[in-house]
């Protein structure tokens, strides 16, 4: 006792038996802080994410005797480090968890760090998290290839379209969700093109323009245009 008020080291036992260790200041009793080798990070965003848009995770604290903690004021700091580095925001819910967000641009495998205060590792971490590319964005797409520039007449030529999300990223898995359509005319008519998908989500169209002169290539997806389309071909006498 100090000047009338309990001060010092020591445990408190609740109802239920459980101990927590911590001190007494000025008769309020304050648990022992977290401990990094016995807190947990847990969540979805913990191990994979999507370009542009929020990822979540946990963090649960507990003391050194492996009781969680009641309440906040844990130091905890969150980055991920790969393609890019990100600081991720933590609101401290003051009840011992902890909510992390965080919102990557750039696609890739990142290595996530946890830890309380500026070096102390948080159990299990870093973790790999996996970051993916987000939906199709057709002005960030990109048209690529001889094909869409010039060609030669009663000659298959071919152009690509590398399909690649709002922040540049390229898609993959999918890319196939892009409703691409790909038109080459002049003022005779249309021009039959077929469209083929790759493993890599890529789209390849291929076109034989049966006479020579200025074609008007457009490449578009749900209405808008892809990448900086419409071009003009130039298609030279066989």
């Amino acid at each position: 006792w100090e000047g009338d008020h309990r001060h010092g080291y020591g445990a408190c036992t609740f109802a239920d038996g459980r101990v927590f260790r911590g001190q007494w200041e000025r008769d309020a009793w304050v648990q022992s802080l977290a401990d990094p080798a016995a807190s947990r990070v847990f969540g979805p965003g913990a191990a994979r994410a999507v370009a542009g848009e929020e990822a979540v995770f946990g963090i649960d604290a507990y003391d050194d005797e492996g009781n969680r903690r009641l309440s906040g004021g844990d130091r905890f700091q969150c980055c991920l480090e790969g393609p890019d580095t990100l600081f991720a925001a933590v609101e401290d819910g003051d009840t011992g968890s902890y909510s992390v967000t965080y919102t990557p641009r750039v696609a890739g495998d990142y290595k996530l760090f946890v830890t309380l205060g500026d070096e102390e590792p948080v159990a299990g971490t870093p973790v790999a998290v996996r970051v993916q590319a987000g939906p199709p964005h057709p002005p960030r797409c990109s048209v690529e290839g001889e094909g869409r520039r010039r060609a030669v007449a009663g000659r298959e030529a071919r152009l690509a379209v590398a399909v690649a999300d709002r922040f540049g990223n390229a898609c993959a898995g999918g890319a196939r969700a892009l409703p691409l359509e790909v038109s080459l005319t002049d003022g005779a008519g249309a021009v039959p093109v077929r469209l083929a998908w790759t493993e890599e989500g890529r789209a390849e169209a291929s076109y034989v323009a049966p006479r020579a002169g200025y074609f008007r290539l457009e490449v578009t997806a749900g209405g808008a245009q892809v990448g900086r389309s419409p071009f003009s071909v130039l298609v030279l006498p066989e």
